[in-house]
């Protein structure tokens, strides 16, 4: 009887991926003022604290593959290639206002092992998993004003880019980890921020 219950508690407190995003909505607007790098690391972690939260009351499939992983990777690359030749100087532009975490190792380290990993297993494993394909998609591209809104507000067409961008990378991101599992979906975000925020940063002017 006292094991049910103790279940049946769990259930009742299940963390619910709409309110994770609202909490996550609201400490961007309530660390607005910060530097732009302590509020991406904290958004980032409002967003790891829900997946784990989550993922202790219900399972987060991960859905490995080495093959789906690589063809994952290779989405992002396909997808990344032609905006890496043809935009190199707004990506680094972009990259550097966006992402002011300092070196290029830094960025790295930011936008390919953190970023993509915890925002993937968010958006796609909690949200997507919960909500459904669109819903994720719109809350993704969403959290582009959430994330950018304090340093690119003044540049409406920068912010709105960032936007549109993050609801086309969403629906691919999306579909991969739809077609091939999260782990798939997670290697074509760490190539697609590999290839345009974070190369150009590397390979741009010192």
């Amino acid at each position: 009887m006292t094991k049910r219950r103790g279940s049946k508690r769990k259930a009742e407190l299940r963390l619910e991926p709409y309110l994770a995003y609202l909490v996550f909505a609201a400490v961007g607007v309530g660390v607005y003022s910060l530097a732009q790098d302590a509020r991406l690391v904290l958004l980032w972690l409002v967003l790891l604290s829900a997946s784990l939260i989550y993922a202790d009351q219900r399972p987060i499939e991960l859905g490995y593959d080495l093959a789906k992983v690589g063809q994952g990777a290779a989405v992002g690359l396909v997808l990344s290639i032609p905006l890496l030749i043809l935009a190199f100087e707004p990506l680094l532009a972009t990259s550097v206002r966006l992402y002011p975490l300092g070196s290029g190792s830094t960025v790295f380290l930011g936008l390919v092992l953190v970023a993509a990993p915890v925002e993937e297993v968010f958006f796609r494993g909690v949200l997507q998993g919960e909500h459904g394909f669109w819903a994720a998609a719109g809350l993704y591209a969403l959290a582009g004003v959430v994330f950018f809104l304090p340093i690119a507000g003044s540049f409406p067409v920068v912010l709105g880019a960032m936007v549109v961008g993050m609801a086309v990378l969403a629906v691919v991101y999306g579909y991969v980890a739809l077609r091939y599992g999260l782990a798939a979906g997670i290697a074509c975000h760490v190539m697609v921020n590999l290839m345009l925020f974070v190369l150009p940063v590397i390979l741009g002017p010192g």
